[in-house]
């Protein structure tokens, strides 16, 4: 009987010790090698093409100044964006 006592609290202690230890110390690594093996995310869409495209649907409607107005204006307030050289080469 005290045979199966040390036995049951043997398991308890290691195997829980085993599993914390995992828990703490393997877990996280193979979390972080999984993540540096996934692909990345795309980039979100350029929230500045819709005011582009207004831009350059004036140009194609002939109304040259208010396009110029328009990318002038683009340029000024939309420094950052991604489609900033575009928009130069059009002015």
């Amino acid at each position: 009987m005290k045979v199966i006592v040390i036995l049951l609290l043997a398991c308890l202690v290691f195997g829980t010790a085993g599993y914390f230890t995992y828990d703490l110390f393997v877990k996280p690594q193979v979390e972080l090698k999984r993540e540096k093996e996934a692909p990345a995310t795309p980039p979100p869409p350029d929230p500045t093409l819709p005011e582009l495209e207004k831009c350059l649907e004036l140009r194609d409607k002939g109304q040259l100044v208010e396009a110029r107005k328009a990318l002038e204006d683009f340029i000024e307030r939309f420094a950052e964006s991604s489609k900033i050289e575009e928009a130069k080469n059009e002015l």
